[in-house]
């Protein structure tokens, strides 16, 4: 991600919410505190389609913000 964004690439993370708070913790570790990071809920393996499509389709519109931010 960090290596993307240095090259003008956006990028964005996608952490369930069991795991966002180690997601932001790695980020800020590795000198990328303002790492985008969208949040869906948990679990996220081991679920039918229908349920990540449900959880992709409550979360598209953060997603398209907070990639919308990158270019601005």
């Amino acid at each position: 991600t960090r290596v993307l964004e240095s090259r003008g690439i956006p990028t964005l993370a996608i952490a369930s919410d069991e795991f966002a708070a180690l997601a932001r913790q790695v980020s800020a570790d590795l000198s990328f505190p303002d790492a985008r990071i969208v949040v869906v809920a948990h679990p996220i393996g081991g679920e039918p389609d229908e349920v990540l499509h449900r959880r992709a389709e409550g979360a598209i519109d953060e997603l398209i913000r907070e990639m919308g931010e990158s270019s601005a």
